[in-house]
């Protein structure tokens, strides 16, 4: 299956080698907002070498004649605009061998990637002490007591650090970009993903018009899953809304709800307490929490995944006053 040009988060470009060397043929949007659009046809060697991009001439050449000569390609050099980068060419099944999709991805400094690595090790070291803690705590207990359900609160412990280290080894392998395999119904998906999540005495509202997407399943079901924790962890009794052609179970202290949005992608939406609208702009930030009983690591897990589908995320002011969590992308139908 080919890669999507729009579904890869990086600058990438497609190009077709001719007599005279690749030209470029089409760019995708983060390459737009990135280096501004070329013209189709311009030489790839141009492009790669002028400004904005900016390679050195030999480097923009090298890279030019491996991807005629062999179609591989993955150097990392300067450019004048974006510092470091890895050009990387993405192997496309059902493109014809004079076809080809190159990457241009940032490379972080050490200084930025060790400020991430800190962060992350700051969440672990403290959101994993404390269901320790509260394990070593209930096994005293059930030692002195004698009381069996002291060892349902170890259990429960158990599956809270079990849930942080797989939050911080997806965050430390990366999804990169991600080829949807097939098409995936996003209501049995979302389905599928709260029947994994404690969820109390939640609702689940899923609306019938949810559209059909091109994902890969397991890590679409893992968002719904970190979204539906992210409800249960910072929401609250709220006012019980609706929305029209939903299949809403009534009588839950907190209404969570997937629905379509008007450009043809889907929301996930509560009526708890919401997201504070100065806090918006940090809710992705590894080790961002509101609450004491988050790791503060899913909603940045939520985001790679979505951005690894080459999804855009928003979070807009909700009507009811909760938090809503909106994804713009191409569905299938």
């Amino acid at each position: 299956m080919s890669v999507p040009l729009d579904a890869v988060p990086d600058p990438s470009l497609r190009y077709e080698v001719r007599e005279d060397g690749p030209v470029v043929t089409h760019t995708n949007r983060a390459f737009d907002a990135t280096f501004g659009q070329p013209q189709a046809g311009t030489p790839l060697r141009e492009c790669l070498n002028e400004e904005p991009v900016g390679l050195d001439a030999d480097v923009a050449s090298g890279i030019c004649s491996a991807l005629a000569e062999t179609g591989t390609v993955d150097v990392t050099s300067q450019s004048s605009a974006e510092g470091a980068l890895r050009l990387r060419a993405v192997d496309s099944a059902d493109s014809n061998d004079d076809e080809g999709l190159l990457t241009l991805a940032a490379v972080e400094s050490d200084a930025e990637n060790s400020i991430g690595v800190e962060n992350i090790a700051t969440v672990v070291s403290h959101d994993l002490r404390n269901p320790l803690d509260v394990a070593k705590a209930h096994l005293r207990a059930a030692r002195e007591r004698g009381d069996a359900e002291h060892f349902d609160r170890v259990d429960e412990a158990h599956d809270r650090m079990e849930r942080i280290i797989e939050d911080v080894l997806t965050l430390a392998r990366g999804d990169g970009t991600i080829t949807p395999s097939e098409p995936v119904a996003l209501d049995d998906v979302a389905r599928d993903a709260w029947s994994t999540v404690d969820t109390n005495d939640a609702s689940l509202g899923v609306s019938s018009d949810l559209p059909t997407v091109e994902a890969d399943q397991s890590r679409l079901q893992r968002l719904f899953e970190n979204l539906f924790r992210n409800a249960m962890e910072h929401g609250s009794t709220g006012p019980r809304a609706t929305e029209s052609n939903e299949e809403s179970p009534a009588g839950s202290s907190l209404a969570v709800r997937v629905g379509t949005t008007a450009d043809g992608g889907f929301f996930v939406a509560d009526d708890g307490v919401g997201i504070p609208e100065g806090d918006r702009h940090r809710v992705f930030e590894p080790g961002y929490s509101s609450s004491d009983r988050g790791a503060g690591l899913g909603l940045t897990i939520v985001e790679r995944i979505a951005e690894a589908h080459g999804w855009a995320v928003s979070i807009p002011a909700a009507s009811d006053g909760g938090a809503r969590f909106e994804f713009h992308t191409n569905s299938t139908e």
